[in-house]
């Protein structure tokens, strides 16, 4: 694909995603409402979704029991609650997404331990290696 059509889509998306949260903000759109009043009380309900539905997700960034997560702790110490928010998000949403379709074929060697993880636990550790220093 072209790099003028991948601008042009990054744009109309960057833009039209504007738009829905400005309707939304404003109460003119027809499909959503942005109350930002429950906006606490909403973030608690989907953190205790996930920590009711999807346990096992901690558990596969630090399989094998190695405690990957406090290196990714350490690594994030200066930043703002917002900050590391935003790392945190960029380092969950493409392994789950990449774990969707990666198949039985798949799998990571760590380099750190030398051990081989397959499936889900690879495509977890993988995605956090990205955000480690080397």
């Amino acid at each position: 694909m072209p790099s003028q059509v991948i601008n042009v889509l990054f744009a109309v998306w960057n833009r039209s995603d504007q738009k829905l949260f400005h309707l939304a903000v404003t109460g003119r759109s027809p499909y959503f409402i942005c109350d930002f009043t429950q906006l606490e009380p909403v973030a608690d309900y989907v953190i205790a979704v996930i920590y009711e539905q999807y346990p096992h997700l901690r558990g596969h960034l630090e399989a094998g029991g190695i405690p990957r997560l406090s290196k990714l702790h350490q690594k994030l110490a200066a930043l703002t609650p917002l900050q590391k928010a935003i790392v945190k998000f960029d380092l969950a949403i493409p392994s789950v997404l990449l774990d969707a379709g990666a198949g039985e074929c798949w799998y990571y060697r760590e380099t750190e331990t030398g051990l081989v993880w397959t499936c889900s636990e690879g495509l977890a550790i993988a995605s956090l290696q990205m955000f480690l220093p080397r």
